[in-house]
């Protein structure tokens, strides 16, 4: 269609040309005619041409085609006239070859600009062929009956050169029309997430771009929110893959409702989802927005005949104020996430002032933490246990502690889990084995004896054991028996994702010798299972339960059949946080063996340790006193990591 135009305006100078040059021969009354008729014809052939432009070639219907086949008749029926008019006596012959070349140049050139559509092409040519061979037979000439035979092969060619053409270019316009939509589709999947129909990760960050630039322009704000859902990968896991993207399914489907028209909302990936909200943009909106969605992802659902309990915790960040980068904003809500995920589940944490100012405090504290590592600032501090039937001193606990050169003690419920998220749990934990090592083999060398010392491991050492099997294994070959150090594990090591490997972990340190203890029992996590097959002696009451000894009747039946338990298992028993005499009997009358707190003392360094133990050793000469005995030590046989 685009070439129409084009032919008109060719058809244009050929008229000029020939009224030019049979001007002198003709006059100029019927040429003026003549070549009128022949620009108006070429006008409305051009006209329906453009009204035809906005179709495309391939799906141009019947009547449009009508029109066409119209409009190249009217377009060729002046070069016809002229092709009869010049085989009338007296015309100059070089005036009548002139008009037979430019009658044969236009079905030429209707071959060119109409193969596309074949019936007006054929309706062109076949109207000035059609003409120039009534002409010929008119003249009768010998001349002309070879010229009507050359045009009319070269008119047969031509059609055929049409169609060839024609079906070339269709086919060539089919393909590349489907190689179109192959990348369209390819273009969409990459940004189509296939099992919510949810925009994807690069989708989100492409409309992050946009938003944070259409912001700058008018000034508004908008919130970027992340999530994830809870429980999801155990649901993945038990109910299979297939109910797994259905839930994530349904959750898009749920978000979606809840959301506005302008809002954006993807899957990341995983269980994780984002939301661009541009229609709520107050904190009191954006606020109750989140909680609306957490409400109506907590309803129930029905997958597969199964019943499933969705729910998640959000974070979010509002633009401007919080950076001005795609990536910073997407960190700055999963940073709020965290903090959300930290409160519990179907919680909301907006990213402000008092949440940077705690994630600049992390900052601190991890660069601290490194260059304490390096300045070997982290120390212990050890709080005795003690034999409740004859407060005979039994070993004692490692706590770890860290004293900043300018800033004073960091607690370690402040930086533990900064080392724990930011990769140097390892680290502090190597240096805590160290320091054990340090303080056993100096006491040793002193001649004192300060029987078992506990340490408790952070759940996420047991996550990664290399490094933790690693330095286990530098101190049992260190001088330091291994039986003089219990491992305390706490019951989140078995819960939440990369915990298979657990029990295994606990075989190969118990493998190389040290005694396993199982801290905060009773609080809520803990399993028989957990008894039964990890090589534990030792199990440590929480002290939520000695607190309510005295007066409570259910605190007392759990520590009752902790006690019986550990009996029948051959493992002892220590209670942590006794503070009164009255704990300490009830303790004791329930069978508990051992304990801490700070009935008898609260934590001290290795040497003032060394000083206790020196002078209860000497209390015990002189008494008769003697430690309590030693439970047996639980070693499970051929753990599978003991040789790595």
């Amino acid at each position: 269609m685009a070439r129409v135009p084009q032919g008109t305006a060719v058809g244009a100078i050929s008229v000029l040309l020939f009224v030019t040059y049979a001007w002198p021969s003709v006059g100029g009354g019927p040429l003026a005619i003549w070549g009128g008729l022949t620009l108006i014809c070429g006008a409305l052939a051009a006209s329906v041409a453009w009204s035809l432009a906005r179709y495309d070639d391939d799906i141009v219907s019947r009547r449009l085609l009508r029109k066409l086949v119209f409009a190249a008749i009217l377009t060729a029926s002046p070069w016809a006239v002229l092709a009869l008019v010049t085989a009338t006596a007296g015309t100059p012959s070089e005036l009548r070859l002139l008009a037979i070349v430019l009658c044969i140049g236009r079905v030429a050139g209707a071959t060119l600009i109409l193969h596309r559509f074949f019936a007006a092409c054929l309706a062109y040519q076949t109207t000035v062929l059609a003409a120039l061979l009534l002409s010929t037979l008119h003249v009768g000439l010998a001349t002309e009956w070879a010229l009507a035979a050359v045009s009319m092969l070269l008119g047969g060619y031509l059609a055929i050169t049409a169609w060839c053409v024609g079906e070339t270019s269709r086919e060539r316009d089919a393909s590349h029309k489907a190689l179109e939509e192959a990348n369209d589709r390819i273009a969409r999947l990459a940004y189509v997430d296939h099992v919510t129909g949810l925009p994807n990760r690069k989708a989100f960050m492409d409309r992050l771009v946009e938003a944070i630039a259409e912001a700058e322009v008018t000034g508004t704000k908008f919130a970027v929110f992340m999530l994830d859902l809870d429980r999801f990968k155990n649901i993945n896991d038990t109910l299979g893959h297939q109910i797994g993207d259905a839930l994530l399914a349904l959750v898009g489907r749920r978000l979606a409702a809840r959301l506005g028209p302008r809002d954006v909302l993807a899957r990341l990936g995983g269980d994780e989802f984002a939301i661009i909200v541009q229609d709520r943009t107050d904190p009191d909106a954006i606020t109750a927005l989140a909680h609306n969605l957490i409400e109506g992802l907590a309803e129930p659902a029905w997958l597969d005949s199964r019943q499933v309990f969705p729910g998640t915790s959000i974070g979010g960040v509002v633009y401007p104020g919080n950076g001005r980068e795609p990536g910073m904003l997407l960190a700055k809500a999963d940073m709020a996430l965290a903090r959300a995920k930290e409160a519990g589940r179907g919680h909301f944490t907006l990213f402000d002032a008092r949440l940077r100012a705690h994630i600049e405090r992390q900052d601190w504290v991890e660069v601290e933490l490194q260059q304490a590592l390096d300045r070997r600032e982290i120390r212990l501090a050890y709080q005795p246990i003690f034999e409740l039937a004859t407060g005979a001193y039994a070993g004692a606990e490692a706590l770890v502690r860290w004293e900043h050169p300018e800033r004073g003690p960091i607690t370690p419920a402040e930086f533990l889990p900064v080392a724990a998220e930011r990769g140097l749990l390892p680290a502090v934990t190597n240096a805590v084995l160290q320091t054990i090592g340090g303080d056993i083999l100096g006491w040793q060398a002193a001649g004192i004896d300060l029987g078992r010392i506990a340490i408790n491991l952070h759940p996420l050492d047991l996550k990664s054991p290399v490094d933790l099997l690693a330095s286990l294994r530098a101190l049992a070959v260190s001088g330091v028996g291994p039986e003089r150090v219990v491992i305390e594990v706490t019951e989140e090591a078995f819960m939440g994702r990369g915990t298979d490997t657990v029990p295994l972990i606990l075989d190969a340190i118990a493998d190389l010798g040290f005694e396993i203890s199982l801290d905060d029992f009773g609080m809520g996590h803990a399993s028989l299972a957990h008894l039964r097959k990890l090589p534990v002696s030792e199990i440590k009451l929480d002290r939520s339960f000695v607190i309510g000894l005295v007066s409570s009747r259910p605190d007392r039946a759990v520590v009752a059949a902790t006690v019986e338990i550990a009996r029948i298992m051959g493992m002892r028993v220590v209670a942590e946080g006794v503070e009164t005499e009255g704990q300490r009997l009830a303790l004791e009358t329930h069978g508990v063996g051992f304990g801490q707190g700070f009935l008898w003392s609260g934590a001290f360094d290795a040497a003032s340790l060394a000083d206790l133990f020196g002078r209860t050793a000497e209390m015990a000469a002189e008494t008769g006193a003697v430690p309590g005995p030693r439970p047996r030590r639980r070693v499970r046989d051929g753990g599978a990591l003991a040789a790595q």
